[in-house]
């Protein structure tokens, strides 16, 4: 229903990293220009060594956010942060590594910084080529000088220079994957020399680890290295010590390999319409009633779709996988701890779900001793929005079962979480605080189910075959041809689901003579 909508679809596009995703269609010349990698693209015939040991981990919000200052590298920060926290729940290894370099390689391989939905279905093809490195070796902190250079974060309220010169301009009519490219990149006022060598990853890396990690081993001529230590490779004695690409590091200590990554984009609400309307028969030219029910069946619709990933989302998060989302940051307080629905959309922007609540889980006093209610992450995001709420926080809240979940439920996130049918816990990669304003709890926020499915737009993370009603596509990085919805909560199944949606196209599309 192409008339109806044009005051809906730019809220819903991904507007925050604009940018024009590489066309894969290149000429011979280009095609053979991309064997061409700043380290060895050959991996060595070596051997990873896998402990047999069990472990147990568990979900962490103790680690310090990342923080991506004024550059709109969201997108990438979303990615490692994914990788990280699958590392973790893995093998209880918690590393750092580099965004940097992550931006080097969308750059070479993409000509920009991947902000596009084509671009991030990429990332996990880009880092089997070009691997990843630590932070230690390549820090995101020694381009902040250079930010200007950059695309700014538009979920910040920031916008790029026009006359500035910035690196995507610097790089324009470069092939991709060329050295000619890497060459420009790596300048000191771009992204900076990379690691000299053929092999700048030593192994063991310096990581934290808990007590009962995992951490792999790597063979290779004679010669055997733990993948991670807590001291990392300036204790290991010499015989103890691996020299690595990034790509091996990825491939034999990270397990990265690009088959099980996807990334899925929800359709448009101009797709949604466009698709309700083909198979409904159009209302006559001044049909109030007939133009209200189809208006009514594509917010229906909409928010069908938009219900079936976030169902997904939760399946994942169910199973121990973090998942990047890219929704729209809030226009005001971006910042901060809960993004309910009365916040105006604002630019795109990627954070990293790491955990959900459910009204119906709320209202259940059994699962107040589990999950983001059993860990305390809902009473520090409760203590952000409600001054009141902080005070009993720092007195020390009720033991007593009964008493906890009162408490919670009259809270104001408790009333969000009731009316607006859960909330996803995230991690935002602007540090703890935006200026002098502190973010969330932490840098750990929240959104509420409504903000979610009317702001979202795009998600990746890790297949999972043991989810019910997802096909998974065999095609590497392609979406799920189908996913079901969880349609026992409440949620789910809202009798009023599509309203705001259906009321907003009907604002725009109803005739003249028909009542507001």
């Amino acid at each position: 229903m192409r008339y109806l909508l044009p005051a809906l679809v730019s809220a819903l596009l991904f507007p925050a990293c604009a940018a024009t995703p590489a066309d894969d269609a290149d000429s011979a010349e280009a095609a053979q220009s991309r064997a061409w990698s700043p380290y060895p693209d050959a991996v060595r015939p070596m051997q990873v060594q896998e402990p047999l040991l069990p472990q147990n981990v568990t979900l962490s919000f103790g680690d310090i956010v990342r923080d991506q200052g004024p550059i709109a590298s969201c997108a990438s920060h979303g990615f490692l942060a994914l990788v990280e926290n699958q590392l973790f729940l893995k093998r209880g290894v918690a590393i750092d590594l580099s965004e940097r370099y992550q931006l080097f390689a969308n750059f070479l391989e993409t000509g920009n910084m991947g902000n596009q939905p084509a671009v991030i279905a990429r990332y996990a093809s880009v880092v089997e080529r070009l691997g990843v490195l630590p932070e230690e070796s390549y820090p995101y902190a020694a381009i902040a000088p250079n930010a200007v250079r950059f695309e700014a974060d538009a979920a910040q309220g920031l916008h790029t220079d026009a006359n500035a010169v910035t690196i995507d301009k610097a790089i324009e009519g470069t092939k991709d994957a060329t050295k000619a490219r890497a060459d420009i990149l790596t300048r000191a006022e771009y992204l900076g020399v990379l690691p000299s060598g053929k092999y700048p990853v030593t192994i063991p890396v310096k990581a934290k680890l808990l007590p009962n990690a995992l951490v792999p081993s790597v063979e290779y001529g004679g010669k055997i290295a733990a993948c991670f230590s807590a001291d990392g490779a300036a204790s290991a004695a010499a015989d103890r010590r691996l020299a690595l690409t990034p790509r091996e590091f990825a491939q034999f200590c990270l397990g990265i390999t690009p088959k099980p990554y996807f990334t899925c984009q929800a359709p448009s609400i101009e797709q949604t319409a466009n698709a309700v309307e083909a198979e409904a028969p159009a209302p006559a030219p001044g049909d109030c009633a007939g133009t209200r029910a189809l208006v009514d069946k594509i917010g229906a619709a909409d928010a069908d779709a938009k219900d079936r990933f976030l169902a997904l989302t939760m399946s994942l998060l169910d199973r121990g996988q973090a998942v990047v989302v890219g929704v729209s940051s809030p226009a005001q307080a971006g910042h901060a701890a809960l993004w309910p629905d009365v916040l105006p959309l604002g630019a795109g922007h990627a954070v990293l779900a790491l955990g959900y609540l459910t009204a119906e889980e709320l209202a259940d006093v059994r699962e107040h001793g589990r999950g983001m209610l059993g860990n305390g992450t809902f009473d520090r995001i409760a203590s952000k929005i409600e001054p009141e709420y902080a005070a009993k926080l720092a007195a020390g809240l009720p033991n007593d079962p009964t008493a906890l979940y009162d408490l919670r439920l009259a809270s104001k996130l408790g009333k969000f979480t009731a009316s607006e049918g859960g909330l996803l816990f995230f991690r935002n990669s602007w540090g703890e605080k935006l200026g002098d304003v502190e973010i969330g709890a932490n840098g750990y926020q929240s959104m509420t189910f409504t903000y979610f499915a009317k702001s979202f737009m795009l998600m990746q993370s890790r297949t999972n075959p043991a989810i019910a009603n997802v096909a998974w596509s065999t095609e590497q990085g392609a979406c799920p041809t189908a996913i079901g919805v969880a349609g026992q909560d409440a949620w789910f199944s809202r009798p009023t689901k599509g309203r705001a949606v259906a009321d907003a196209l009907w604002s725009q599309a109803k005739p003249a003579t028909c009542a507001p």
